[in-house]
């Protein structure tokens, strides 16, 4: 964002102000969400750790029946009858 708001010549006291207020609010989304979930910080590593392989698993299984229907798509163009 600051090469692009410096390139469109946008104000730097207007880019000062959304550039403070969205780091403090992202700040503040960090602390209460730190806060909240700090006593449950092994459970929550391993529930992501689960999720980031379920995702991987359905990413794969994704692929494996794109590329397989594909595969059967041009098998059955290949095996047309041909007309009499």
């Amino acid at each position: 964002m600051n090469l692009s708001s410096g390139v469109a010549a946008y104000p730097w006291p207007k880019f000062l102000f959304w550039d403070v207020l969205g780091e403090v609010v992202w700040v503040g989304v960090y602390i209460t969400l730190g806060r909240l979930f700090s006593g449950r910080v092994q459970d929550l590593a391993q529930l992501l750790s689960s999720i980031g392989w379920l995702l991987l698993a359905l990413l794969v299984a994704a692929a494996s029946g794109w590329e397989l229907a594909r595969q059967i798509r041009r098998a059955a163009r290949r095996v047309r009858p041909e007309p009499e």
